[in-house]
C-alpha cells in the first residue's frame, strides 16, 4: 500500500530551474528533516540549448529543464534519508512537468528528454521502493524558496558562501539550513539526457552514495551544515520570518524553527469500490471446524 499511494506527507519540498541552474528546498512532514537547500548550474552547453527568443532554434525547452529539477529534488531527498514507504510532496510553478508527474506521461513533450527523465524518476521510486511522487503547481511568486537557489546571484563571491547567504536569507530561530548536493551519478545522467542521450534502466537503478557517520548512522557525504563567513545581505529581506510558502505554517509557540504541513491542503483522492464488486463477510479469525 505505502508503494501505491502515500498515505502520509513525510517530506515536503519545493523546487525550480532556470536557464543559468536548479535548486530546491526540503521541509520536514511527518518525518524529521533538517531544513535543506540544494543547487547546481547547467553546464554552458545546456545552458545554450535552451528554446528562447534570442534562440529559437535550441532544442531544449524550459520544461525540460523543470523536469530534471523534479528529478533532482526527488534524487537529493533520497540521499538523505531512507525513502523506503515514505512519501513526499514536491511544489512546482511549472504547470508542464507537474502534468507529467502527476500522469506518468509526456504525450504533449516537445523533446525527448521530458519523458526520458519522467522514466528515470519512476524506476528510481520503484528501487527505493517509496511511495510514488506527489507533485502540485503553485505560482510563481510562491516559490521564491526556490527560485533563489535556482538564479545566480550576483552578490556573492564564492559559490561556497551560498549557504551562509540564503541563511541570512531566511534565518529559523533554533536551527540552519543545510546544503545537499545531488548524486554525482544521478546528475551525471540528467545531463547526458538533456543532451540528447537515451540511458538504460540500469544506469537510473543505482543506489545514492552514502557513508557511515557518528554512532554507525547513514549519512550523505555530500552535505554542508557549517556556515561559511558570507556577509549578511542589507536588503530587507534579512529577517527572522517571512511569509511562508502556501502548505506550512509555525508550530504552536510561533517559532519559525519548526514548520508543520497543513494536512487540510494535502492532495485526496476519492475511491470507490466498482459496482461489481461483492460485499464479501470478512472473518476477524479463522475458525476451527468441529471434529467429529
Amino acid at each position: 500500500m505505502n508503494e501505491l499511494v502515500g498515505l502520509d506527507l513525510d517530506y515536503i519540498g519545493y523546487c525550480d530551474a532556470s536557464a543559468f541552474g536548479a535548486g530546491g528546498v526540503w521541509f520536514s512532514g511527518k518525518s524529521e528533516l533538517p531544513p535543506t537547500v540544494w543547487r547546481i548550474q547547467w553546464p554552458a552547453d545546456i545552458t545554450a540549448a535552451v528554446i528562447s527568443d534570442s534562440n529559437p532554434g535550441g532544442t531544449l525547452t524550459n520544461s525540460d529543464l523543470e523536469m530534471a529539477a523534479v528529478l533532482i529534488q526527488q534524487s537529493v531527498l533520497d540521499s538523505l534519508v531512507p525513502m523506503r514507504h515514505k512519501a513526499a510532496l514536491i511544489h512546482s510553478d511549472n504547470t508542464p512537468s507537474v502534468s507529467w508527474v502527476t500522469k506518468m506521461a509526456t504525450k504533449a513533450a516537445t523533446s525527448n528528454a521530458a519523458h526520458r527523465l519522467l522514466r528515470g524518476l519512476a524506476i528510481r521510486q520503484r528501487h527505493s521502493e517509496s511511495a510514488p511522487v506527489s507533485i502540485v503547481h503553485i505560482a510563481g511568486t510562491d516559490n521564491f524558496l526556490a527560485d533563489i537557489p535556482s538564479r545566480p546571484i550576483a552578490s556573492l563571491p564564492s559559490e561556497h558562501l551560498f549557504l551562509t547567504y540564503f541563511n541570512s536569507l531566511y534565518p529559523f530561530q533554533t536551527t540552519s539550513w543545510q546544503r545537499a548536493t545531488p548524486p554525482a551519478d544521478l546528475l551525471s545522467n540528467v545531463i547526458s539526457t538533456l543532451r540528447g542521450q537515451r540511458l538504460t534502466l540500469q544506469r537510473w537503478m543505482a543506489p545514492p552514495e552514502k557513508q557511515a557517520g557518528p554512532g554507525g548512522l547513514s549519512t550523505v557525504a555530500n552535505v554542508e551544515s557549517i556556515p561559511g563567513s558570507a556577509p549578511a545581505p542589507t536588503s530587507d529581506k534579512a529577517r527572522y520570518s517571512w511569509v511562508l510558502p502556501p502548505g506550512l505554517e509555525l508550530d504552536s509557540s510561533g517559532k519559525v524553527g519548526k514548520l508543520v504541513p497543513k494536512w487540510s491542503k494535502k492532495p485526496s483522492v476519492t475511491w470507490r469500490k466498482p459496482g461489481c464488486w461483492l460485499d464479501t463477510t470478512t472473518l476477524a479469525a479463522p475458525t476451527t471446524a468441529a471434529v467429529s
